[in-house]
């Protein structure tokens, strides 16, 4: 490949900015320009698909921009510069920087002996008033953080991970003159976490540090599962760490772009078909019955189980009273029964229908790992924070699988969240309170590994009478042996195996995007129908006849499941 031709590439980026079309006809980057200048944005995001799609544009223009990024960024920050348009709309002057500049124009910048303008003579860096980025191909497959390696250091790539740790927002010096006068950049450091998915068999997984600068501060928080395009990038050592690391250096990525995988419920906007769906969806009378089905479809039964859990998904408004008194929406559930009854299946489900949701188990958490942990930012040394599985569900579902094998000092670490729906924190010289608005998904198996009629529920259910109390519902799962049943249910697990999909419900399942959909405007509606009061004493009637009936009458119940409340 010939050696690059900066002139040249600048001048293709100047006209590939003045009249690349949108998909109206549009100018679509001078239209961008030009809210920059009446500063309605601060942010010009360059596409690599447009590049693609631009007739001037050939590959190894595209080529040098992935492999040299932060080159190419200072590029298209010069072209914008030259085509910067003046502002078309009136805007208060009062930001730090423009105050700025005006003193600085003003006094000509030490008297201008040379006649020259004084913006000529200022960094470039200072008079912006926009950042730049190149947002990645929208159809290349991200990377894994243990695919990244030495050879993509300086270029773009994309991955994909979760967010394990945010940092405060710190200033950071974009150009250092001897009146330091100019330090309002923002940076925010993220550490990113390999999916759960993405980690070989024995291995643990690996994380990186993410900076994001500008308008990308604040866009994501701990727990979010998002995809990131940015520039790996080496971090050398300094002072007496360099002489010891040698010629080893960290790295880390400067993000140019964040995709959420999920978005909360306030997030979602319906667009064409798909308000069309969830409108169709709405008008049917029959939505309780397909929203509860399209749960898990491939499982066999637990028809009322389905039901309760889209009620765990849905959730309630929380409530404050004039005396300061708050009430939580969110339902805990705690799924008990014998093994092999899928218990486990529903809760990794739900976690993925969910917008935000952690998955954990029993055996492998500890109190610090649900609640917070106290760590030394390796940046300013200090304390800080780090929550854990709760923190991370907050205003979500914290799904927590071998409930029965925690440890009793660590489960009482959740009673206060289950609660209070906080974390209270006192440890080296941090006090503090972290929320964590979550609903808790718990499972677990009985005392003697599976539910014996012969005795009572209390002495089956092996939890302690203080947490049991904060679960708003317990459902008991049996596993009855009952040839019927089990025939079918045989058919059932044949059927998902040979078509991978499970037998015809009469209606097509829905898919958990259009779920999501549907239960964000299900969570936003302030209207109660006497139909759903009625299906709520239902089961309330149903798990008053279940708990206090003998056990000849439980017998003859639901053959999959009986509900037994708190």
């Amino acid at each position: 490949m010939k050696a690059p031709d900066y002139a040249g590439d600048r001048a293709l980026a100047k006209d590939f900015l003045t009249n690349f079309a949108g998909p109206h006809g549009e100018p679509k980057y001078l239209n961008i320009l030009q809210d920059v200048a009446n500063r309605k944005i601060r942010a010009v995001q360059i596409e690599l698909d447009d590049l693609f799609h631009y007739k001037d544009v050939d590959e190894e223009f595209l080529q040098r921009v992935t492999e040299n990024t932060r080159r190419y960024i200072g590029i298209f920050a010069n072209a914008i510069d030259e085509l910067m348009p003046e502002p078309t709309e009136a805007y208060t002057v009062d930001e730090d920087r423009d105050i700025l500049m005006t003193q600085r124009v003003d006094e000509g910048v030490d008297g201008g002996a040379d006649g020259t303008d004084p913006l000529q003579r200022m960094p470039p860096e200072i008079k912006r008033f926009f950042e730049v980025y190149i947002k990645a191909f929208s159809k290349v497959t991200p990377l894994t953080i243990r695919q990244v390696k030495a050879s993509n250091i300086g270029q773009l790539v994309k991955i994909s991970g979760i967010v394990t740790r945010c940092s405060d927002v710190k200033p950071l010096m974009q150009v250092a003159v001897y009146t330091c006068e100019e330090c309002g950049f923002e940076i925010y450091q993220v550490k990113l976490q390999e999916l759960a998915e993405h980690v070989p068999k024995g291995h643990i997984p690996r994380s990186l540090t993410v900076h994001l600068r500008g308008e990308l501060t604040r866009k994501v928080a701990p727990g979010d599962v998002v995809e990131m395009s940015g520039i790996f990038l080496p971090m050398p050592y300094y002072g007496f760490r360099a002489m010891r690391a040698g010629l080893v250096a960290d790295t880390y990525l400067e993000a140019m772009s964040i995709t959420h995988f999920k978005k909360k419920y306030e997030e979602y906007e319906l667009k064409g078909d798909e308000q069309e769906q969830i409108d169709r969806l709405a008008e049917d009378g029959d939505i309780y019955n397909k929203l509860s089905k399209s749960l898990a479809p491939e499982i066999f039964g637990h028809e009322d189980v389905k039901k309760a859990l889209l009620l765990l998904l849905v959730g309630a408004p929380h409530r404050k009273l004039a005396d300061g008194m708050k009430i939580r929406g969110d339902l805990h559930i705690c799924l008990m029964g014998d093994p092999g009854v899928a218990k486990s299946q529903l809760l990794k489900h739900i976690i993925n229908v969910a917008p935000r949701g952690v998955y954990t188990t029993g055996r492998g958490s500890s109190g610090v790992g649900l609640t917070a942990a106290v760590q030394k930012d390796p940046v300013t040394s200090e304390f800080v924070l780090e929550g854990g599985a709760l923190v991370l569900a907050d205003m979500g579902i914290c799904a927590i699988d071998e409930f029965d094998k925690m440890e009793e000092s660590d489960r009482t670490a959740i009673h206060e969240v289950m609660e209070q729906q906080t974390v209270s924190i006192a440890k080296a010289g941090i006090t503090t309170s972290l929320n964590a608005r979550t609903a808790i998904l718990a499972a677990a198996n009985p005392a003697w590994g599976r539910y014996d009629m012969r005795r009572t529920p209390a002495e089956n259910i092996n939890l302690p009478p203080a947490l049991l109390s904060r679960f708003d519902v317990l459902w008991l799962i049996l596993d009855r042996a009952d040839m019927e049943s089990d025939l079918e249910m045989a058919r059932h697990v044949v059927h998902v195996h040979q078509n991978l999909e499970s037998p015809a419900l009469g209606f097509t399942p829905l898919e958990p995007s259009v779920l999501r959909q549907a239960l964000a405007r299900l969570r936003f509606s302030e209207t109660v129908a006497q139909s759903d009061v009625d299906e709520a004493l239902r089961l309330m009637q149903m798990s008053k006849y279940s708990l206090y009936s003998d056990d000849r009458q439980r017998s003859g119940l639901d053959a999959i499941s009986d509900i037994y409340p708190s």
